[in-house]
C-alpha cells in the first residue's frame, strides 16, 4: 500500500512541476513535422480570397502551424493573413454569433505556443483548440502534451470568461487551469482582437500581438492562433 502512495506522490509530483513549466504558455493562446517543400503557382495577397485562404492553409501546414518556419516563409504567411484582415466580412465580430465555435489552431508566430521555449517533452502533440461561446460570455484553451514517452498524453486547459468591449476586441479573464486529473485558481486578464471572421476562418491577436488564423472545428477544423 505505501508504494501505490509513494507512486501517487510522485505522480502528481510530476503534474505540478508541469503545471509549474507550462502556466505562462496557456495564456498566450489567448494565448512538429518536418518541412514539406512548395508546390504550385503562388497566389499573390490581393486575390480572391477563397484562392488567399487556400494557399495560407498549405503554407501553414507546410511549416507545422509555425514551429519550422523561416523568415522568408513566415513573412509570406504574414502577407497573406494582412490581405485577409483587409477583406474581413464580419464588421463586427464580437456581435456575431460565427465567433462562437470550437477553434484549431493553424499558424502562429509565437515561439511560446509552439513550444520553442519548452523542452521537447513538453511541447503540443496534436492539436490546439481554443473555444468560444459569445453567449455564455466563456472561452477555454486547450492541448496535449506528453512529458512521459509511451505513456497517454496529459491534457492541459485553461477556463476563462470573455467581456466585449469593442466591435473586435474582447477583454479576457483567465479562471482555472487543468492539468490532468488536477485543476487549480487561476487568476489573469489579457485581450483578443478578431481581425478577421468568416464561416471557418478566424484571425485574432492577443495582447501579445500573435497573429492566428483560426479554423471551425465542427466538421473540418482549422483556428489560428
Amino acid at each position: 500500500m505505501s508504494v501505490l502512495v509513494a507512486r501517487r506522490q510522485l505522480f502528481l509530483l510530476v503534474l505540478l512541476l508541469i503545471f509549474l513549466l507550462l502556466t505562462p504558455v496557456v495564456t498566450h493562446g489567448f494565448n512538429f513535422f518536418p518541412t514539406r517543400s512548395s508546390a504550385g503557382t503562388a497566389v499573390k495577397a490581393g486575390g480572391p480570397v477563397s484562392k488567399i485562404k487556400t494557399e495560407l492553409l498549405r503554407k501553414a501546414e507546410e511549416v507545422s502551424r509555425g514551429l519550422e518556419a523561416s523568415q522568408e516563409q513566415q513573412e509570406s504567411i504574414l502577407a497573406l493573413i494582412k490581405s485577409l484582415e483587409k477583406k474581413n466580412p464580419t464588421k463586427s465580430p464580437t456581435s456575431s454569433a460565427l465567433i462562437t465555435a470550437r477553434w484549431r489552431l493553424v499558424f502562429t508566430t509565437s515561439e511560446s505556443i509552439l513550444g520553442k521555449t519548452r523542452p521537447a517533452v513538453f511541447r503540443p502533440v496534436g492539436p490546439i483548440y481554443q473555444y468560444i461561446n459569445l453567449a455564455r460570455g466563456t472561452a477555454r484553451n486547450e492541448e496535449q502534451i506528453r512529458p512521459i514517452p509511451f505513456l497517454p498524453a496529459i491534457e492541459e486547459a485553461i477556463d476563462a470568461t470573455i467581456e466585449p468591449v469593442s466591435s473586435q476586441r474582447v477583454n479576457v479573464f483567465f479562471q482555472r487551469l487543468f492539468l490532468g486529473p488536477l485543476n487549480f485558481k487561476f487568476q489573469s486578464e489579457n485581450y483578443l482582437d478578431t481581425t478577421y471572421l468568416d464561416k471557418d476562418m478566424r484571425i485574432s491577436r492577443s495582447g501579445f500581438i500573435f497573429y492566428r488564423p483560426l479554423l471551425r472545428s465542427s466538421s473540418c477544423c482549422v483556428l489560428c492562433f
